[in-house]
């Protein structure tokens, strides 16, 4: 059934993008998943980024490379399986019997709100993991540079591989170091100096960037608004093909020199081409959770 059902959804993406103009997607990856498997000659395939709006998150802000004791976490979004938050809590827990102060602050509702704080009982975190419900947009701009890093925990699986997380993205945009796993389209947009890696579904592993320098966590936050320059080249091709994914970053030269790492903030509105046919169109989308 499961066969049947992907040869039909693809029958119905492939008869969709014939009819249409343009294809419009939102971020490199996918874009060069698609023009893998053309659906027409001279097909239109045109990348809008889901990118974080200032009118939101206000401008840009570089890291101010103050760290304490405890770190301080965070993590904003839907609080679902996919996200990996059981495997956040995990690594706090690890990080604290090995004996970081360290707590987690988590933003947001959803499905599996329950399971979480059974968890944290679990571990008997009370106090130091917390579910903080949800804030609006105006609030998160105030709270979020409060702490000392942002969390992106997502789960590595087949669908994960080709997303790039808003949240990661608004983390960059108020000057936040981020911890996040090794998924390929994050380190198609961020080089490992940008980002705080972890190997992605480890908890261990992700407690382990918690125990990392401060200072050197504030110098890769500044290296991920820096790479985002708009007179950076921006026109490198992304990689045709995304394999192995859970070695995926752990390669040698894995810090991909020469490819463009867009960090959303620096991003002019609309496209630095003149022909409209030819622009990127890499401005200011509406936002989406992820």
């Amino acid at each position: 059934a499961g066969a049947i059902a992907e040869r039909v959804a693809r029958m119905l993406e492939r008869w969709s993008r014939r009819q249409a103009d343009v294809t419009v997607t939102v971020n490199r990856p996918i874009a060069a998943a698609l023009e893998a498997r053309a659906a027409r000659p001279g097909e239109r395939i045109e990348i809008i980024h889901n990118l974080t709006d200032p009118a939101e998150f206000g401008p840009e802000r570089a890291p101010d490379g103050a760290a304490g004791r405890p770190l301080r976490l965070v993590y904003h979004g839907t609080l679902t399986d996919m996200y990996g938050l059981d495997l956040a809590i995990d690594a706090v827990a690890a990080a604290r019997n090995d004996g970081l102060e360290v707590e987690l602050d988590l933003y947001g509702s959803g499905p599996a709100a329950a399971a979480l704080e059974a968890r944290i009982a679990q571990h008997a975190l009370g106090g130091r993991v917390r579910l903080r419900g949800t804030l609006t947009p105006d609030e998160l701009r105030q709270r979020l540079p409060e702490y000392h890093a942002g969390l992106v925990p997502t789960r590595l699986n087949v669908m994960t591989r080709y997303s790039l997380s808003t949240k990661l993205l608004e983390y960059i945009h108020l000057g936040i170091p981020v911890i996040a796993p090794r998924i390929p389209t994050y380190l198609e947009y961020f080089p490992e100096q940008c980002v705080w890696y972890f190997n992605a579904n480890d908890a261990a592993d992700q407690g382990d960037d918690a125990r990392r320098p401060d200072g050197q966590r504030d110098r890769e936050g500044s290296e991920a608004v820096n790479y985002g320059a708009p007179e950076q080249e921006m026109q490198a091709e992304p990689d045709r093909e995304i394999e192995d994914d859970a070695d995926h970053g752990r390669r040698d030269g894995r810090h991909r020199t020469g490819k463009s790492c867009v960090a959303a903030q620096l991003l002019d509105e609309g496209s630095t081409e003149e022909d409209p046919e030819k622009a990127g169109n890499e401005g200011y989308p509406r936002r989406q959770d992820g």
